[in-house]
């Protein structure tokens, strides 16, 4: 995974166009019922390299998955403004407090005990990075919602 966020950070390649509902389709199939999917207005194509847009995806929803609870997570796909809009939506209890400025940092982690890198919300912050977006986060005793724009 170390490798992989060397790779995203110092990359120049910009991908191919990939075609938006047919990569969260697949997702679908990956993840139902555990995660709800839905559009609105989402733009056709993105251009990112498409192990990119996966990786991203991937470790917001698995982080969800982890930390949200029993209810399904909700991914919402939508425009952001030229941009694709993801936003990943779990109920869980929230980021501490104390945590909330540092899950982004490479190799922060309160997992570890059950195998966590610290990485993938740092692979996430890279490949926005990297595509001209960005990454946020909205957190609170009812749950946490992530937002990538590419």
């Amino acid at each position: 995974r170390l490798l992989y966020l060397a790779r995203v950070e110092h990359g120049s390649d910009t991908g191919k166009s990939i075609q938006v509902r047919r990569f969260f389709d697949d997702l679908l199939e990956r993840y139902a019922p555990r995660v709800l999917f839905s559009f609105d207005d989402a733009p056709e194509t993105i251009r990112i390299p498409s192990d990119q847009l996966t990786s991203a995806v991937q470790n917001l929803i698995e982080n969800a998955l982890r930390h949200g609870g029993e209810e399904p997570v909700e991914v919402l796909v939508k425009n952001g403004g030229r941009k694709l809009a993801i936003e990943v939506r779990d109920h869980g209890k929230g980021i501490a407090p104390a945590n909330q400025s540092r899950v982004f940092e490479p190799f922060f982690t309160t997992e570890r005990d059950r195998g966590g890198t610290g990485l993938g919300l740092a692979i996430v912050r890279a490949i926005a990075d990297k595509h001209g977006g960005s990454v946020c986060f909205v957190t609170g005793p009812t749950g946490t919602t992530f937002v990538l724009i590419l």
